[in-house]
Order: C-alpha cells, then sequence, then structure tokens
C-alpha cells in the first residue's frame, strides 16, 4: 500500500489504534503488540500528521476519520485554506464545470443534429 497521510488538530497526539493482547511475564500482566501513532507537527498550524502504509491501520484510521476525530488530506487541505482562498477556487472550478457542460451539450446538439439531417435524406 502507498503511504496514505492523516491529520489532526493536536499538533503532538499518540493514538493507540491497536490495544494488542496481555501476556504474563513472569508473573506480571504485560501488553504485547500494541499499535501507537504518533502525530507530528505540521510546521506552525497548529495541525498534526502522520503516515501510514498498511491496510490494518489505514482502515482503522478511516474509521476514525468518518467519525469527525480525524481529517483526510482533503479535509486538511480545505481547513487551512482561508474562506477567501477557498471562495474563489470553487468559483473557478464551477465556471469550469460550466464551460465543460456547455461544451458536452453543444457537441451533443451538433451530433443529434448530423443524425437528423441523415434520416430525412
Amino acid at each position: 500500500m502507498e503511504k496514505k497521510a492523516y491529520y489532526t488538530n493536536h499538533a503532538n497526539l499518540s493514538l493507540q489504534i491497536d490495544q494488542g493482547e496481555e501476556v504474563v511475564v513472569n508473573g506480571r500482566a504485560e501488553r504485547i503488540n500494541v499499535r501507537i501513532i504518533d502525530f507530528t507537527p505540521v510546521g506552525q498550524t497548529g495541525y498534526g500528521r502522520t503516515y501510514v502504509d498498511n491496510e490494518k491501520d489505514a482502515a482503522r484510521l478511516d474509521a476514525l476519520v468518518a467519525k469527525g476525530h480525524l481529517m483526510s488530506e482533503e479535509q486538511y487541505n480545505a481547513a487551512i485554506i482561508p474562506p477567501s482562498v477557498r471562495m474563489t477556487q470553487v468559483e473557478a472550478e464551477n465556471k469550469r464545470l460550466l464551460q465543460e457542460t456547455n461544451r458536452l451539450m453543444a457537441e451533443m446538439a451538433k451530433r443529434s443534429g448530423g443524425q437528423q439531417q441523415q434520416s430525412r435524406a
């Protein structure tokens, strides 16, 4: 699996995603195979980031993203972009989509017009 990024609004979060199992060693109970994921600060933003490269960890973190406890890369990017810049981006994307829709509609009209002329002949 390719590395996947996850974000949090806590710059130095440590997250236990697998509690492992409890075993007895020399008469004492100990946990083994505990999985802890550490988030590291992203500059001075106040956000933390971690990368995972295995399906099991990604599935657990994806579940936390779905619950709103963590952020995907897309959510993080949206969170750090100022609203005025985001608005400009949305307007540009809407304009691009409108132009593409108009181009496709013109192409469909041209094709259907050509088919009508062939059927009349």
